[in-house]
């Protein structure tokens, strides 16, 4: 329902969800009102979610720009990666990245409704597997609004067509513009949005910009290109319009010249021929080579006459193809739109030449499902914190949660509750491990106590362990809401919390169990329940009244009262042993009946821990196997008996054939549940129970968990020990076992510290140190140290994932190595990998364990690189403890990392970080050193190199007074910073983007003399340089300053000399370079040549350089 409070979500419209010929199934999309929504969205519909921006190293293109977007092409470099398998193939490869247009809105929530449409219809299963349709990669980062900005932006990033959109296909002279390949464009066009309207979607805005065209993958295809249909920011899904009860709709986005009804309300069943209409006129285009009609289209008299004569004009049809170009014409741009024919028909008319039977090709795809989670639009802090993204986009996303919860109030009944509450119990979360904002177990706690105030249940349960765990007192004003919230899941059966009233208190803990409600409620775990009404007309207390009243309606004592249920049901419900042993001893009553659910009368005993009833059951035979329709039988609920009754229970069942193994639909076995419905302050015989009778500690779930994982992951120690004792583990070799051990190990380091409070509850702090003291062996170390795709040790992970509670733990070890470098290719410390995630407490306990600061990692960067690159609040305190350990600051300072030759001082330049590129200088920091980086190919470089990738004046700025005479030359062989900023071209997608001019103009105030300056093996002047990378800004800027055009290198070539447009271009790789690519290269190759050849007419000299009178 749509509120009034500034909260994630809204109701909007969205995607249907199963296309024609499917069970039709629909949702209203998010409105999404901030990145945190973005990210929820996108996880939720399993797009992938780049780690990094990259924007400070990449180049981008300008492709396009539409009204809510714009587009620009870049390289998809290693490092941004974070995809699966399937995407990993995009790696190294051009994409595009559809950013939001700046300026489109002013409110902020609105900056996002055309993306989401995006996500939704991209990801869209029938779509998404369509070859005319463009591929979703991923979600991307922008920051280049303004590179100080706190807020980060969330992009498109889409599969890269070769020859851009159909506007650039026909501008570009290395397109095939045959009759074949425009006929293709147009099969191709239609046959997308045949198959978008099968699926009840409306396009909406189908023209020429929004078609993309790639070079066909298929060597042996008739048609060198595909065409795809793109961009959905206006795209409506009919079956939603229905289901919000309307009859017709107004197009929000649409672009003239289009369908004459386009400023009218359009009847639902006629939308689609809107899109026809649009289609109509874009193979208009296509076949007249991309030129537009002249005069008015959109109610034309003889249109398709006068298409056909401007096609007969240019001479490139025969008849028999004009003929179908004057056909689907007519047949798609009729001024009345149920005059129009459908994109089946179309499809069918430009690929045959007639109109025939409308296809009958229908979507196999397996329809799209969105749950209730999806369109809360509240991002799941642990889901986004496994990914591992970059800091200012998780500082965005709880930037976001914070603002949402501070413009809603609290009150419980109020509608927002339920989103408040969950926002409040991820900023619990947040503020825990110190995701996007500092580390504060206050405020995690503060949160997690109004997020149980709402009524979020996850916070209800885990409210009281975690203040047990943290050992912080609960406020006697809080008592109240605990013991409430305690009884609650007691009530319903978490054993956990119903240890933890025991301690709370004893009272209400004694009071809950003597409740018969509470057996009650245990029974309607199995989703069945009856409600007041009828338990009052059929009262169980009086058992003889209540078999008359049956009989004497008439019916039969086992018939089925409702969803397969039984009286012999509703007596375990009402636990009524004098109403079920009236039903099995006087009527015989089939004691194995199942509900609709496979569930027996035992199976229910055995989910409410009913010893009697169970007993009485086993009594008359009944079968322990039966299984319900998710795969559990009655051993699965061992745990929900009082402990005294276990051990008896476990063998009735057993002996009535109940399989011990036996494994649900997830793969659970009732040794999983054992350990996961245990309480956490003592053991329970459930556990040592089922090992007796052959459980299999080592059954993996379909997660791939095993009952020995569960233990480790809900730290109860004594179960572990009874596993390594149990007779399966005993038959396993030692190193399998280390194995089994060393990846529990790390999947308990690598969850979220809440699982460990919340297990762990007043016995934290000792399950902690005594799992670790049992994990932590030099030989399953050794293990998971080469099963690890980092190399870390236990120690490294603890603090990679935030897990200092353990990392604690592990310093005390005996046989812990602080200093151990990882064992692949970057060998950092353990404190390296502290100094990202961790607090100045966490790095002074490890400092303080002995962890040396002075080392220096495989890549040759040190603490100082770690600080400025992910924490550079840390920096002072680094610098301290490096001083009192008499290490030489300035000497640190300057170390460099060995493959880029960069040092702390030049991360803070590359991340543009002014107040920390101070603080290391006042440290001894000297941007004078010339360093040779591996990827400068010898040059030798100091810290002015770090300002140019991208140029930033502003570090170019703070660095010039610190910098020496002949700093600005690079080498021996004269190449200076003005050689090397001539190679950046100036980003495309930055419109208007003067940086580098500034750059260059800096440069040449403090260093006149290198504008004509050679360099290089052969001598050239940065205007050369300039010339070969055609980057005519550069070109401009030097020649102000007084830069020759007409210096001659060593080889005697000009600067225009090097202008390389001779169109013969090739990639690194040696591939040939087409397209949109080529396109413009050879466009600002060929203005950089026009700017040097007007510079040389207007220099006064003559041909060959000589001064003229």
């Amino acid at each position: 329902m749509e509120s009034s409070y500034d909260l994630v979500i809204h109701e909007n419209y969205g995607v249907s969800l199963a296309p024609e010929n499917s069970v039709q199934k629909s949702t209203k999309a998010p409105r999404i009102e901030n990145v945190a929504g973005i990210v929820s969205l996108a996880l939720g519909l399993g797009v992938p979610v780049l780690g990094e921006s990259g924007n400070a190293s990449l180049e981008r293109t300008d492709l396009a720009a539409g009204v809510s977007s714009r587009a620009s092409v870049f390289k998809l470099q290693p490092e941004l990666i974070g995809l699966n398998e399937n995407e990993s193939s995009y790696t190294g490869k051009l994409v595009v990245s559809k950013h939001l247009a700046k300026g489109y809105v002013e409110d902020e929530s609105h900056r996002y409704d055309a993306l989401v449409r995006d996500l939704l219809f991209l990801s869209h299963d029938p779509i998404r597997t369509h070859e005319n349709f463009v591929k979703i990669i991923a979600i991307g980062w922008e920051d280049l609004e303004s590179p100080t900005h706190d807020r980060i932006w969330p992009v498109l990033v889409l599969q890269f067509a070769e020859y851009g959109t159909l506007e650039d296909f026909f501008q570009l002279d290395d397109t095939d513009k045959s009759w074949n390949s425009k006929r293709s464009i147009c099969c191709d066009i239609a046959a997308a949005l045949d198959w978008l309207h099968k699926c009840r979607i409306m396009h909406s805005d189908v023209k020429f910009g929004n078609v993309l065209v790639s070079a066909n993958a298929n060597a042996d295809a008739s048609a060198p290109s595909v065409a795809k249909l793109s961009d959905f920011g206006f795209a409506l899904d009919i079956d939603v319009l229905e289901q919000c009860g309307q009859d017709t709709a107004r197009l929000e986005g649409f672009t003239q010249p289009c369908a004459p009804e386009a400023d009218s309300s359009i009847p639902l069943s006629l939308l689609t021929k809107f899109d026809v209409f649009s289609y109509g006129l874009l193979a208009v285009r296509v076949f007249l080579n991309g030129d537009k009609l002249a005069g008015d289209v959109c109610s034309p008299a003889n249109f398709s006459g006068k298409v056909l004569r401007s096609c007969a004009k240019l001479g490139l049809y025969d008849e028999k193809q004009l003929r179908t170009i004057e056909n689907l014409v007519a047949s798609t741009t009729s001024v009345a739109p149920e005059h129009r024919v459908d994109m089946n028909d179309a499809l069918l008319m430009i690929s045959t030449g007639s109109i025939g039977e409308p296809s009958t090709k229908t979507n196999d795809a397996a329809p799209v499902e969105f749950d209730d989670d999806l369109l809360s639009a509240v991002p799941e802090i642990e889901d986004i914190w496994a990914l591992g993204i970059f800091p200012k986009a998780r500082k965005t996303i709880v930037d976001d949660l914070v603002k949402a919860v501070e413009n809603a109030e609290f009150e419980a009944e109020d509608e927002s509750s339920p989103v408040t509450a969950k926002i409040m119990y991820e900023l619990y979360l947040a503020h825990l491990v110190g995701f996007g904002c500092k580390r504060s177990e206050k405020k995690a706690l503060d949160y997690l106590y109004t997020s149980a105030r709402l009524g979020f249940r996850d916070a209800q349960k885990a409210v009281y362990a975690t203040y047990s765990a943290l050992s912080v007192a609960i406020p006697s004003a809080r008592h109240a809401d605990f013991r409430q919230w305690l009884t609650q899941e007691a009530f319903l059966g978490d054993k956990a919390c119903l240890q933890e009233l025991q301690a709370f208190d004893e009272e209400a803990y004694r009071e809950g169990l003597a409740s018969k409600a509470h057996r009650r409620a245990l029974c309607e775990r199995s989703l069945f329940a009856f409600d007041n009404d009828f338990m009052e007309s059929h009262d169980v207390s009086d058992v003889e009244n209540l078999i008359f009243e049956i009989q004497t309606y008439g019916d039969a004592i086992d018939e089925d009262i409702g969803g397969g249920l039984t009286w012999l049901h509703y007596a375990v419900f009402m636990d009524s042993l004098g109403l079920a042993t009236r039903l099995l001893v006087d009527f015989d009553f089939p004691v194995d009946v199942t509900n609709c659910r496979g569930q027996t009368p035992l199976w229910l005993a055995c989910l409410s821990g009913n010893y009697e009833m169970a007993t009485l059951l086993l009594s008359h035979n009944a079968d322990a196997n039966i299984t319900s329709s998710s795969g559990l039988n009655c051993l699965h609920h061992l745990v929900a008996f009082d402990d005294e009754y276990v051990a008896e229970v476990a063998r009735l069942l057993q002996a009535h054939g109940a399989q011990v193994n036996e494994q649900n639909e997830a793969g659970l076995t009732p040794l999983h549940y054992a350990i996961r419905g245990s309480g956490a302050l003592r053991e329970e015989p459930c556990v040592a129970t089922l090992l007796e009778l052959d459980a299999d500690p080592l059954i993996r779930d379909e997660d791939g968990d095993t009952p020995l994982d569960t233990a480790i992951y809900t730290m109860r120690v004594s179960y572990l020990e009874r596993f390594l004792a149990s007779k399966p583990m005993s038959n396993i070799p030692t190193e399998a076992l280390k194995e089994t051990l060393a990846n529990a190990f790390g999947n308990w380091i690598r969850q979220m510290k809440q699982y460990r409070l919340h297990s762990g509850s007043t016995r934290y702090r000792e399950r902690l140190a005594t799992l670790t003291q049992l994990l932590h062996t030099d030989g399953i170390n050794q293990t998971y140290i080469a099963n690890h795709p980092a190399g870390f040790t236990p120690l490294h992970d603890a603090y990679a994932w935030s897990s200092d509670d353990i990392g604690t733990e592990i310093i005390k070890q005996p046989n812990v190595k602080l200093d151990e470098l990882d064992a692949r290719e970057y060998g950092y410390t353990p404190l390296m990998i502290a100094i990202r995630t961790s607090t100045i407490p966490v790095i002074e306990q490890l400092i303080h364990a002995g962890a040396d600061p002075l080392i220096r990692a495989r890549t040759g960067e040190n603490v100082l690189h770690h600080c400025v690159q992910y924490n550079p609040s840390l920096l002072p305190h680094i610098c301290s403890q490096i001083e009192t350990r008499h290490g030489n600051l300035a000497s640190i300072c300057n170390q460099q990392s060995f493959k880029k030759a960069e040092t702390p001082l030049d991360y803070a330049l590359l991340f543009s970080d002014a107040d920390t590129a101070r603080f290391l200088l006042s440290k001894g920091a000297n941007p004078n050193i010339k360093k040779e980086s591996h990827e400068d190919r010898g040059l030798a470089v100091n810290s002015l190199r770090a300002c140019l990738v991208p140029p930033n004046v502003r570090m170019l700025e703070l660095l010039l007074p610190y910098m020496e005479t002949g700093a600005f030359v690079c080498c021996e062989n004269g190449m200076n910073l003005l050689h090397l900023a001539c190679m950046h071209v100036p980003d495309e997608a930055k419109p208007g983007d003067n940086t580098l001019a500034s750059f260059i103009n800096a440069i040449v105030d403090y260093f006149p003399a290198g504008i004509d300056a050679p360099g290089g093996f052969s001598a050239k002047t940065p205007l050369h340089f300039a010339a070969m990378y055609g980057n005519v800004t550069a070109v401009k800027v030097l020649l102000r300053h007084g830069a020759d055009p007409w210096v001659r290198d060593k080889m005697g070539s000009r600067p225009v000399d090097d202008v390389d447009d001779d169109g013969e271009l090739v990639d690194v790789n040696g591939n040939e370079v087409v397209g949109i690519v080529r396109q413009r290269l050879l466009r600002r190759w060929r203005e950089t040549r026009v700017v040097l050849r007007e510079a040389m007419q207007s220099s006064g000299r003559g041909i060959d350089g000589e001064e003229t009178a």
